[in-house]
């Protein structure tokens, strides 16, 4: 058993939904777990996982796009100090507090999400 195998009955499931939710559901646990694991790391276990669990209800161009908003999804990671580099060095400096990181983080994440979901579903979708 491999590590798509695993995640095949996940995606399956949201696999059911439209494709929008679909894309919305996969970018939201990019970003939970970019919050605990880093982003080159997470990418490059995810995105195998992502292609060997989908090709069953998913055409190759739908799974690549899946696979390219998810990674640009990585970096939208605001809310922890953790999240990244640069939210540990403003959070070291002692101006930003946690609360407001994650408040004004998830305000960031969300509209990011959404733009780049948007932003593929009209415009990348066709060069696949």
């Amino acid at each position: 058993m491999n590590l798509g195998d695993a995640f095949k009955p996940i995606f399956e499931y949201f696999g059911t939904l439209p494709i929008l939710v679909f894309l919305f559901c996969v970018c939201l646990l990019v970003l939970c777990l970019t919050m605990f694991i880093s982003s080159t790391a997470l990418i490059a276990i995810l995105l195998s996982a992502i292609f060997a669990s989908t090709k069953d209800f998913l055409d190759v161009p739908m799974q690549s796009l899946v696979m390219l908003i998810a990674t640009i999804c990585v970096g939208f990671s605001f809310m922890f100090p953790i999240s990244t580099p640069p939210n540990a060095i403003v959070f070291s400096k002692g101006g930003v507090k946690i609360w407001d990181m994650f408040r004004f983080g998830f305000l960031l994440s969300m509209a990011g999400i959404v733009l780049i979901i948007v932003f593929g579903m009209l415009y990348w979708r066709w060069f696949f």
